[in-house]
């Protein structure tokens, strides 16, 4: 006799009990209807929640306009007087009115440091909001605007005789390129801490600098035959590039500020470049020549030259008054 198959009993829960009952009644598509109900009204949801926080967003990120504008350097070098880099700021600050959202903000400020007599090139200038918060005139807290500068600064090299030109007689500084600088540079120098390290500050004249600052030697140049040209600009003069290059070289060696005078007349002749120097009693003549031509010839380079200079001073503990002439390939010397 066969068993008669039991009847699965399915448990079900009280929604789909419900449904069930609806559908024996004759709702099939009762299903549907609430299956669009339930998900439009998720869909709505979802797009209110969203907008929700796009409003908290972006009411979060609207601030009030900056209404100081501050220059910041990025990279002011170790020499430059506290003093010189302050007058940066006030001639490079945005005109008093400048709003922060002006268009043509960064461009002014590049303008006018690349045509800055202190500032040799420009790298950059970007504009942030500062760090901190205070209340702006309405009472709200609001950030300052800064204007960022990374530049290449020029510094003083030597002192120039400019003999031609209107003015007559003149001292003037360059810098290494040959770039005239304001008549005002710095005149002392000393090592002092700064930011948790000790570094070689130079200072301007009449400013508060430490008891133990000394005066910066500038080794003059004498003999420059075109006049010298307005500050900031370039002194094109090959006989000014010289005398720039052998003072470069001269500051490999310790006895370099017992070196007064670069005499550069004859700076392509026989004689070539002349120096003048502080002996121990007197003044020593140098006959230094020529730099050696860039196709080559039979004049002996200047590092040459000036290490056989050096091995002198050495060996005889100093300078002494007389002539000294670096051009041949022995040491010639003649005290007076």
């Amino acid at each position: 006799m066969r068993k008669q198959k039991k009847e699965r009993k399915t448990k079900r829960i009280p929604i789909a009990t419900w449904y069930a009952s609806w559908k024996a009644d004759g709702f099939p598509g009762l299903a549907l209807y609430i299956g669009m109900i339930v998900g439009c009204a998720a869909v709505i949801g979802s797009v209110m929640g969203m907008l929700d926080v796009e409003r908290r967003v972006l009411t979060g990120q609207v601030a009030p306009v900056p209404q100081v504008v501050h220059l910041t350097f990025e990279n002011l070098p170790d020499w430059m007087p506290n003093e010189l880099g302050e007058q940066l700021a006030r001639d490079l600050k945005p005109d008093d009115g400048t709003s922060y959202n002006d268009p043509r903000l960064v461009a002014d400020v590049c303008e006018r440091a690349q045509a800055h007599p202190w500032i040799a090139r420009v790298e950059r200038v970007t504009k942030r909001l500062a760090a901190t918060r205070r209340p702006d005139p309405s009472g709200r807290l609001a950030r300052d605007g800064e204007i960022v500068i990374r530049a290449q600064y020029r510094q003083p090299a030597a002192r120039v005789l400019s003999r031609a030109g209107q003015r007559g007689e003149q001292w003037v500084y360059v810098d290494r390129d040959g770039v005239r600088l304001p008549d005002e540079v710095p005149t002392y120098h000393a090592a002092v801490q700064a930011n948790g390290r000790l570094v070689h500050r130079w200072f301007m004249p009449n400013t508060v600098m430490p008891p133990d600052a000394q005066p910066l030697h500038y080794v003059d140049i004498q003999g420059v035959r075109t006049p010298a040209p307005d500050i900031g600009e370039p002194w094109n003069a090959d006989d000014l590039a010289n005398g720039l290059k052998l003072a470069a070289e001269l500051r490999r060696y310790a006895w370099q500020d017992q070196i007064t005078t670069i005499d550069v007349r004859n700076h392509d002749g026989p004689l070539g470049l002349r120096m003048l120097a502080n002996a121990s009693r007197g003044q020593t003549r140098i006959l230094f020549g020529r730099f050696p031509r860039e196709n080559g010839d039979w004049e002996i380079p200047s590092k040459d030259k000036l290490d056989k200079l050096d091995k002198h001073i050495r060996d005889t503990n100093g300078l002494a008054s007389g002539d000294i002439d670096l051009r041949a390939a022995n040491l010639l010397v003649r005290f007076d």
